[in-house]
């Protein structure tokens, strides 16, 4: 009899580790569909380089906050990104002059790995995202992840545009059950 309710319970457990299985991988699918994700590489790792990384990421933050209020869905946000393509450039070619650096610029649009990345109250799951990428100079240096959209970027003021903007945008994009499995515990 003893044995006989250890293997209800194994079964019962292995199922359960399934649905939980199952459950992250359709939320990671889920997420994916959904987010467009910012990637700003540095030229190098000097001090230098990476503070410039960090004027680039705050200059195109600004520079792309209210048309990308616009988009409704993952498919707008990435037309204006597209249509905004050579802005997003001159805007971090601008940035880089004013700071006295020399360094070209490439901004592209990919499909990328992105390692676990937390995000104020959000930690975003490992995985590949269409995202856009900003490469200063060489990008050799340490990268600048963050969700372009729906908005979750911080910036050097270290807030997420109002935390609960940002709730409703995520929630609108990736459902209500997703949001709440993205927030940190």
């Amino acid at each position: 009899m003893k044995r006989k309710k250890w293997i209800v319970f194994l079964m019962f457990f292995f199922i359960l580790l399934e649905i939980l299985y199952v459950g992250q991988m359709a939320m990671k699918k889920n997420v994916e569909g959904h987010v467009i994700r910012f990637h700003v590489k540095a030229n190098s790792d000097s001090t230098v380089d990476q503070n410039h990384k960090l004027e680039v990421r705050d200059a195109i933050v600004t520079l792309l906050k209210n048309e990308m209020k616009h988009a409704e869905n993952k498919k707008e946000a990435m037309i204006i990104l597209q249509k905004n393509q050579k802005k997003i450039q001159k805007t971090a070619i601008c940035t880089l002059r004013k700071l006295g650096d020399s360094n070209k610029v490439q901004v592209e649009f990919t499909r990328e790995l992105f390692p676990q990345k937390d995000y104020g109250s959000y930690v975003f799951p490992k995985g590949k995202y269409d995202a856009i990428r900003v490469n200063i100079g060489k990008a050799k240096g340490h990268n600048f992840w963050c969700v372009m959209f729906p908005e979750l970027c911080i910036t050097k003021k270290g807030k997420i545009t109002t935390e609960e903007e940002a709730r409703k945008e995520l929630r609108n994009q990736v459902g209500k059950l997703t949001e709440w499995m993205l927030r940190k515990k």
